[in-house]
């Protein structure tokens, strides 16, 4: 792939991403009416949602959807503002303007229900081991004569 066509931001964490993409935002002539940091750099939020999912997105996030968007928001937990002169509006207290180290540290929530390949392996490697395991000696009660399987 050329230079020329290589997508911008396709690499690092959503975070990472996302504060590639509103630092962009802020130098292309219009970009920020379609998403930009608030004035006091503590919360973004997305202006033109059609423009931002026809225009912007494809070219940081491998998703087509805004809701697949607003999705990584929650994993990452950030906050929608509901109330105030910022509603609507995004906040992750490592999510500041200007600072995209912080967004390194910021970590992605597990989906409920849904295991890593890793934990997959330690399960099933847990019942080989248990389907291969001699059965263990279960102290019987002392009324009961003991158990042979022979006699079955």
């Amino acid at each position: 792939m050329t230079s020329d066509r290589r997508r911008k931001g396709r690499t690092g964490t959503f975070p990472q991403k996302l504060h590639q993409m509103l630092t962009d935002l802020e130098r292309q002539e219009g970009g920020t009416d379609i998403a930009s940091f608030l004035p006091h750099g503590r919360a973004f939020s997305i202006h033109k949602p059609r423009d931002f999912v026809k225009h912007v997105m494809p070219k940081y996030f491998r998703m087509s959807r805004f809701s697949s968007f607003q999705r990584q928001l929650n994993l990452y937990d950030f906050q929608r503002i509901t109330e105030g002169p910022d509603k609507g509006a995004y906040y992750h207290e490592l999510f500041v303007h200007g600072r995209p180290i912080l967004s390194t540290m910021m970590k992605r929530n597990k989906i409920k229900g849904v295991k890593t390949l890793q934990q997959q392996e330690v399960d099933a490697k847990r019942e080989q081991t248990l389907e291969d395991a001699p059965p263990e000696d279960v102290p019987q009660d002392e009324g009961e004569p003991p158990h042979d399987e022979e006699d079955e």
